[in-house]
């Protein structure tokens, strides 16, 4: 043996029985490594024949494979152990290295699995550091009131007729509803765009609620399109009415909003609610008297009405 060949390390053949054995024993990484090398060396010798390149080609997609294979499954113990953040590197590798379209199918469920996983927990993470635990002191002891506590809560001051309708709503539209009664009005929109996303149902309050955030948002033309759909599928909502017109007074667009409330079911025409919203139509109009004589005609008819005597 020369003196450079000594010095020049093992030969082609030995790294690629060296690789054989780590293949073995499962050390697929360190398998790989073997083979390229063997490759590589192989080449610079000039010694390297079709068919053993081939072989060797061969066995590095298997090492590959073989890596890939492992990476997904301790990815998905990961996951099942909730360590999300240590199981998408692991993904990320498999699909680098992977070649097999059945496994790269695998994977990228996978990759959505953690994804949908992640961001359920981020938004559940929200409503905990967001809204955080409101603790009420009572004589004897101080208790916490849950997520669920307040949202059932604030649900209680609606009509009986929508409450459970908001009660039936999930997670996403609970954090949107709370955050808009908190004033966070960009969290608000945030989740009830989220959750208006998921609802099928066209008759849903939640672009109601949604519009009720833009319009605090300065956003009443994303606020008037909601409301003008949302008044198709719920003409009985005094609430949209009200908001609708609000934007019309804005806009100093009295003539749409009178059409507005003409449009009202015939058995809501006459209530106090919708006679107010004339009168202050006439009124942001500069019609003063006129709003005046409509107020006065329904105490007229109607007797005492404390809501629209603080109007007139």
């Amino acid at each position: 043996m020369s003196f450079l060949k000594f010095f020049s390390g093992p030969t082609p053949e030995k790294l690629e029985k060296k690789g054989d054995a780590l293949f073995k024993a499962g050390l697929w990484g360190q398998a790989k490594i073997e083979y390229e090398c063997a490759l590589v060396k192989a080449e610079k010798g000039s010694d390297l024949s079709p068919g053993w390149e081939a072989q060797l080609s061969k066995k590095i997609a298997e090492t590959k494979e073989a890596l890939a294979k492992a990476h997904q499954k301790t990815a998905e113990d990961l996951i099942e152990g909730g360590y999300y953040d240590d199981a998408r590197p692991l993904i990320s590798l498999a699909l680098e290295i992977t070649s097999d379209e059945a496994r790269t199918r695998e994977l990228s469920k996978l990759l959505e699995k953690l994804e949908s996983i992640q961001q359920a927990e981020m938004e559940k993470d929200l409503a905990n550091d967001y809204y955080g635990q409101a603790y009420e002191q009572t004589a004897d002891k101080t208790y916490e009131v849950t997520l669920d506590e307040q949202y059932h809560a604030l649900c209680g001051t609606l009509p009986p007729e929508i409450q459970e309708t908001y009660l039936s709503y999930g997670e996403k539209f609970k954090i949107g509803y709370l955050a808009l009664n908190a004033g966070d009005f960009e969290t608000a929109a945030t989740y009830l765009s989220r959750a208006m996303s998921e609802d099928s149902n066209p008759g849903s309050y939640i672009p109601l609620e949604l519009a009720t955030a833009y319009l605090h948002m300065g956003r009443p033309a994303e606020a008037r399109r909601l409301l003008v759909a949302f008044l198709k599928h719920q003409p009985e909502s005094l609430l949209a009415y009200q908001l609708l017109c609000d934007i019309y007074w804005e806009e100093k667009d009295f003539q749409r909003a009178d059409a507005l409330i003409d449009s009202v079911p015939e058995y809501l025409a006459d209530s106090i609610d919708v006679r107010i919203l004339r009168g202050e139509t006439r009124y942001h109009a500069g019609e003063f008297d006129e709003a005046k004589a409509l107020y006065q005609k329904f105490l007229d008819e109607q007797g005492w009405q404390e809501k629209i005597a603080i109007a007139l």
